[in-house]
């Protein structure tokens, strides 16, 4: 189960996400815009956020840049959108967006990346709730891959 805010101004769509992001067992919470979402963010701890980028006031891609910038990489952002053009995919991917995905969306493609996130988030979120400061370091001249606070694997 995920943390998850979506954010999309069009209540219908927002309502079918939250609906079936419910039914699959993730714990969601609905925004249509940038103070919408800064309220949620203050009752909420997300682990992601699905961001549409067409938004009154601020759009998806400022969104995602101030929560990659106030986030880091502790939380995964997802565009969901109607614009397909790559410029507005390099936007928001410049912008801190991990994903981008098109409407109409894939439901199966969209939890197949919740999952996906939530495998690296864990990486960087132990259980503990801290990210670890203990980086992962790869010693190119040893064939050596070192996890934080684990032994070495030996790389072939």
């Amino acid at each position: 189960m995920a943390r998850i805010i979506v954010v999309e101004d069009d209540i219908e769509q927002q309502e079918e996400l939250l609906a079936f992001l419910k039914h699959a067992g993730h714990e969601v919470h609905g925004a249509a815009n940038g103070d919408e979402l800064e309220s949620c963010l203050s009752q909420f701890s997300p682990e992601i956020v699905l961001l549409d980028y067409n938004l009154p006031g601020k759009n998806g891609a400022v969104l995602a840049g101030q929560l990659r910038d106030k986030f880091g990489i502790s939380i995964g952002i997802v565009m969901l959108t109607a614009r397909g053009k790559g410029a507005d995919r390099i936007e928001c991917r410049r912008a801190g967006a991990d994903d981008y995905l098109i409407k109409p969306i894939d439901f199966g493609e969209l939890l197949a990346l919740i999952d996906n996130l939530q495998a690296r988030l864990m990486v960087f979120q132990p259980l503990s709730g801290q990210i670890s400061s203990v980086p992962w370091r790869l010693i190119v001249a040893e064939s050596a891959l070192i996890p934080p606070d684990a032994a070495a694997v030996q790389l072939t």
